[in-house]
């Protein structure tokens, strides 16, 4: 050992040898695990590692330190690169594993990389601190969901400065309005907190030591809440209520609080869901194509099958991912459109599968699109894909942090006009989803079901009057959904009154009455005289 005479052992009591090093321990004090003379297991004591340790930064610069050559130490040449910084920047943005993190100048590896994020992730904190304190008006969007409670914020300032984004995430297995706004504070709590779960260093107790509490933040953000936001679930509406009158009993959570809005993300997929919910036929179309979409996404013997059908039909981007989240009814547009769009890869896939494995969801898919009715069931299948696909649309506007509250109403307007378009006046024979199955409708398969033969498709088509039932079936269903948006977006809405600051002639045609009242809500809401 008389390459590493800088080490000493201090104390032999133990099985676990107190050992370190004399020269850091001399330069810097007690600062790392081989100057404090911690404990040290016997693999540590290998020469591998002490070998690493003479060779580091800081053991050559507590030597030049007691030789008189250095009176500090450099902390910014240990400190990551600005290369480093960009590529672990990069890394995440682009939601890579963060295994390695390779960049010009080598890797940074997963022990460095995570106290990088955690550097990085506490800049842009302190930028959103420093906003949240200047904040003169803030709106809350929560969302909770079994035991997660997300709260994201938009605010602006006095000078009109305008910021968004996650104010934090918390867990609780507890329900109710109480434990949302529990939830609620210990998120608002973290906002204010700086250096909230900073990384330890190696042989230092992981508690919760070095943050700080910044109780006037708190306050300040809490005065600041003028708007709650949230889908209309009870204990969230109930919560909304209940946090401006008191949260814990000594005074309220959001004294301020003056507007509690339903969320209209959530509003716009209800659209999707009730009006299909009124036609027994829609529903019947709708379950039984989503149960064969299901049987092949989740059997891997369909899968290869259905894509074996795709690259003999042609198909240059072969489809895979079916998958759709049942409760989500706005989530099956996506697989619906492409079960349609692959139609006879699907078809053949279905009969593959009654011919070889006696399936029974597919029999069921073959009968229901088979015969005459089966042609009208193939058309409404169009149909409902078209109008789910708007539906899509319609949620997707509202779905962005983007949307301009002014746009609101314009954004179901043009959606009102759309499918009137489509489904009343009958324009959707000639384009979309709709059109593609009435050219489908065309294309004729053969298969049996008990040892009887069985028809797909029509060499005439789909007959005229089947498709007066299949436009009548969606004009009923474009006039429930007049009525459902008139329910989710009724005119005294107060945020849909906010339209009077669209500017544009496209936007803005109501008359000068319906501009009153909505410019009288507003002010009434803020308590302020228009003169």
């Amino acid at each position: 050992m008389k390459e590493f005479s800088w080490l000493k052992l201090a104390s032999c009591s133990s099985d676990t040898p107190l050992v370190g090093c004399i020269i850091c321990r001399a330069a810097h004090g007690p600062t790392s695990a081989y100057a404090e003379f911690k404990p040290m297991e016997l693999g540590l004591l290998r020469k591998a590692n002490l070998k690493r340790h003479q060779q580091s930064p800081q053991h050559a610069e507590a030597g030049k330190i007691l030789a008189g050559r250095a009176t500090t130490i450099d902390l910014e040449k240990d400190a990551p690169s600005l290369v480093q910084w960009k590529a672990l920047w990069d890394t995440l943005r682009s939601k890579r594993f963060m295994e390695r993190v390779k960049e010009a100048e080598g890797e940074i590896f997963r022990a460095k990389a995570r106290k990088m994020q955690y550097c990085l992730a506490e800049a842009l904190r302190f930028r959103q601190r420093n906003f949240l304190d200047k904040a003169s008006c803030l709106t809350l969007s929560i969302d909770a969901a079994e035991t997660r409670l997300l709260v994201r914020f938009t605010g602006v300032t006095p000078d009109l400065e305008v910021m968004s984004g996650v104010l934090g995430m918390t867990r609780s297995k507890d329900t109710g309005h109480r434990a949302i706004l529990q939830q609620l504070k210990e998120v608002i709590t973290r906002a204010a907190t700086s250096l909230i779960g900073a990384p330890v260093e190696a042989g230092q107790s992981a508690t919760k030591t070095g943050h700080s509490f910044d109780q006037s933040l708190f306050d300040k953000i809490c005065r600041a809440v003028r708007v709650w936001n949230s889908d209309a679930a009870p204990d969230e509406m109930l919560a909304a209520k209940t946090s401006e009158i008191a949260a814990d009993d000594v005074r309220p959570l959001l004294p301020n609080l003056t507007i509690i809005n339903r969320d209209r993300a959530h509003a716009s997929r209800r659209v999707a869901k009730r009006p299909w919910l009124c036609s027994q036929q829609c529903m019947e179309v709708f379950k039984t194509f989503t149960d064969w979409i299901s049987a092949i996404q989740y059997s891997s013997l369909l899968q290869g099958w259905f894509e074996e059908f795709q690259q003999q039909e042609g198909q240059l981007t072969l489809q895979r991912n079916m998958q759709y989240a049942a409760h989500r009814f706005d989530s099956v547009a996506k697989p619906f459109a492409i079960c349609l769009c692959t139609f006879p890869s699907v078809v053949l896939t279905a009969v593959k599968a009654v011919n070889e494995r006696k399936h029974a969801a597919a029999k069921s898919f073959l009968t229901f699109i088979s015969g005459r009715h089966g042609l009208g069931n193939l058309l409404l299948a169009g149909m409902l894909a078209d109008a789910s696909d708007e539906c899509l649309l319609l949620a997707r506007a509202f779905d962005h942090e983007r949307c301009h509250i002014s746009l609101l109403h314009s954004e179901v307007g043009a959606f009102l006009n759309r499918i009137d378009a489509l489904f009343v006046k009958g324009q959707c024979m000639g384009c979309g989803f709709t059109n593609l199955m009435l050219q489908q409708a065309k294309r004729q398969y053969a298969w049996f079901s008990n040892s009887d033969p069985q028809t797909i498709g029509s060499g005439s088509g789909v007959p005229a009057d089947l498709m007066q039932q299949c436009r009548q079936q969606m004009a009923a269903w474009s006039g429930i959904c007049v009525k459902v948006l008139q329910t989710e977006f009724p005119s005294f809405d107060l945020m849909g009154s906010f339209r009077i600051f669209a500017l544009g002639g496209q936007r803005r045609q109501d008359t000068a009455e319906g501009f009153q009242d909505d410019l009288d809500r507003l002010c009434k809401a803020r308590r302020v005289q228009f003169v």
